[in-house]
């Protein structure tokens, strides 16, 4: 695989791929993708070797994509958004000029010129019923986090997650059974970790680079086993555009009903 920085500098270079040069100020909330053109050859994606708020992309983080009838659970509120709401956050993310992409495009330079990232947590039967057709209608793509013994019931079957690694949708870990990593011992974190990735791979064929951390809980021992299990990227539940220097601390922005797409992709 050409490594990433390479096809970047390619693509700056020979004026395909358009960048703006990121504010460092932290609280910049300029959503397109920036590069740092004068990287030399970076083929593990060296974290040191990036300047950060020089990579930057809005990654969105989805549970639930369902109508909720119980007006009382607010917890289920926060993390459903509407079908209905979803068509149209799709219509205005592409209004708002940017293009859909997975962890995969990423890694291998297929950039667009304003990017954006789709997450979905945990894998849940909705996401094929109810995100997955209009993903495929207005040719989106996404990431979907699977919890890996979890694949029944209320969850993507096997061959749901075939069918979805198929047409687009790349399949990412959300561990075998989500539990708080910081909580477990070093062994099980382990095995959470490592065994789930080889179980997605055996039923995509294909290799899974991306990871979350559920309930957005880790720590510095715990990211340095997720990218020694060969992942390439993890996502976190802090909230703010994702600064590809810290590939494995990824912020997203937690997408509700009442989000308002436009301000946060100003």
């Amino acid at each position: 695989m050409v490594p990433i920085a390479v096809l970047l500098l390619i693509l700056f270079r020979t004026n395909q791929f358009k960048a703006t040069v990121a504010n460092s100020d932290a609280k910049n909330t300029n959503t397109n993708l920036v590069v740092d053109n004068e990287q030399g050859d970076n083929s593990n994606f060296d974290q040191s070797s990036i300047d950060t708020a020089k990579l930057q992309i809005p990654i969105f983080m989805y549970h639930y994509i369902r109508d909720l009838a119980d007006q009382n659970d607010t917890i289920g509120q926060g993390l459903s958004v509407s079908p209905s709401i979803l068509a149209g956050q799709l219509d205005q993310i592409k209004e708002l000029g940017y293009t859909t992409i997975n962890f995969s495009d990423l890694e291998k330079g297929n950039l667009p010129e304003k990017p954006i990232i789709l997450t979905f947590d945990d894998g849940y039967q909705d996401f094929f019923d109810n995100a997955f057709p209009q993903l495929k209608k207005t040719n989106n793509t996404a990431t979907v986090f699977v919890i890996a013994k979890r694949l029944n019931d209320e969850y993507v079957t096997k061959e749901e997650i075939k069918s979805l690694s198929s047409q687009r949708i790349e399949i990412g870990s959300h561990t075998l059974n989500h539990p708080d990593l910081t909580k477990i011992s070093a062994e099980r974190m382990l095995s959470e970790i490592s065994e789930s990735k080889t179980i997605l791979e055996n039923i995509t064929g294909e290799p899974v680079i991306s990871f979350c951390y559920p309930a957005g809980k880790y720590s510095e021992p715990i990211s340095l086993e997720v990218k020694n299990a060969g992942y390439h990227f993890a996502v976190t539940t802090k909230p703010g555009i994702a600064d590809l220097a810290d590939s494995f601390e990824l912020k997203r922005y937690r997408i509700t009903n009442e989000s308002n797409l436009g301000r946060i992709l100003k």
